[in-house]
């Protein structure tokens, strides 16, 4: 999942946080999210991963697929601000 603030969406990198659907570590940071599933037929959930942030060229990602609910996305930044101490 591409976590980026909008001013930096010309630049030629692109940070992610991995998705999962195993809650099997599932720590405080990490937030459940509904995706569409790859058939985009309905919506799975999946553990958003905020203590395994990686920066990828952005070449390196895939074709665009869903986006989150506002209050969804609200969850991931209050568990990245966790993660990262900010």
């Amino acid at each position: 999942m591409v976590v980026r603030a909008d001013i930096w969406r010309k630049s030629d990198n692109v940070t992610l946080c991995q998705l999962t659907s195993s809650d099997e570590h599932f720590n405080l940071a990490r937030t459940r999210v509904k995706v569409r599933d790859r058939a985009g037929a309905g919506t799975v959930e999946m553990v958003v991963e905020v203590d395994r942030l990686q920066t990828l060229p952005i070449t390196r990602i895939g074709k665009y697929v869903d986006h989150l609910a506002i209050s969804e996305m609200h969850a991931v930044d209050a568990g990245l601000r966790l993660w990262l101490n900010l």
